[in-house]
């Protein structure tokens, strides 16, 4: 290949209009085969899919619906939490990123060499991680609760079903995704 960046770029265009012809062709030959197997494979994702929306909401009707109040409350409540939770893992990421060079720099300069630097991610180890994880399995809870008895997610949920039913030319969405047309 030359070294010129001319010469190269006129190679690779007669090499593109050369392959143009027969990538052409079998693209064409192959589009239906590709179109066919996109099309199964979207129907099989869409019963998967009903099935799964007709399962959930099998478990969950017979729980106890919450108001709507109740339900913007819980949302405020977690979203609240999350900030929060934001704002320490945040916290804690920049005190590792910046005070951890900060930190060796001290211990390289003033004491001529690297000392006991465990205790910013020994800190983090122990006492944080631990705090943010259970912070984080309960938001996971509140959610899978506020899912479980909010109003506007059974509705949604509904709503999806029928939509999928649709989709698949299924008749009614009562049924646990098995009918399917052809």
């Amino acid at each position: 290949m030359p070294h010129d960046l001319g010469t190269s770029g006129f190679i690779l265009s007669v090499i593109a209009l050369a392959l143009m012809y027969p990538v052409g062709i079998f693209i064409n030959l192959t589009s239906p085969a590709f179109q066919r197997f996109l099309a199964r494979r979207s129907r099989a994702a869409t019963v998967d899919r009903l099935r799964k929306v007709v399962h959930l909401h099998a478990a969950v009707k017979h729980e106890p619906m919450i108001s709507e109040d109740i339900d913007n409350l819980l949302l405020g409540v977690q979203n609240v939490i999350g900030i929060i939770t934001l704002g320490i893992t945040g916290l804690l990421v920049s005190m590792m990123v910046l005070s951890y060079p900060l930190l060796i720099i001290y211990r390289v300069v003033v004491h001529k060499g690297i000392a006991s630097l465990a205790g910013i991610p020994l800190f983090v180890l122990v006492v944080a991680a631990p705090i943010l994880r259970a912070t984080y399995l309960i938001l996971g809870q509140m959610v899978d609760y506020r899912n479980r008895v909010s109003p506007l997610r059974r509705a949604d949920m509904e709503q999806e079903m029928v939509e999928l039913s649709a989709k698949l030319g299924i008749g009614g969405h009562a049924n646990d995704g098995h009918q399917e047309s052809n």
